[in-house]
């Protein structure tokens, strides 16, 4: 699935897409998780107070993953 299909469907079905097909990359734990599509990256925003999913977005912009990439400690690999 490329980018602007994802975008068009909903947030439940962008969920089960991220579920079925991402793989997990990162942790952020200001924004959410991270996960590679296959040609773009998918955010999974969780809401823990309502336990539940409260936005799932995607974007193809190396930049926004600067919030992930400054998780990463180079004394852990």
């Amino acid at each position: 699935m490329v980018l602007e299909d994802f975008l068009r469907l909903t947030q439940a079905e962008r969920a089960e897409h991220v579920w079925h097909f991402g793989s997990f990359l990162n942790i952020c734990e200001d924004i959410g998780n991270l996960y590679d599509m296959d040609g773009f990256y998918a955010e999974v925003v969780y809401n823990h107070n309502l336990n539940e999913i409260q936005e799932v977005r995607a974007f193809q912009s190396i930049e926004e993953l600067d919030p992930y990439l400054n998780q990463i400690k180079l004394g852990q690999l």
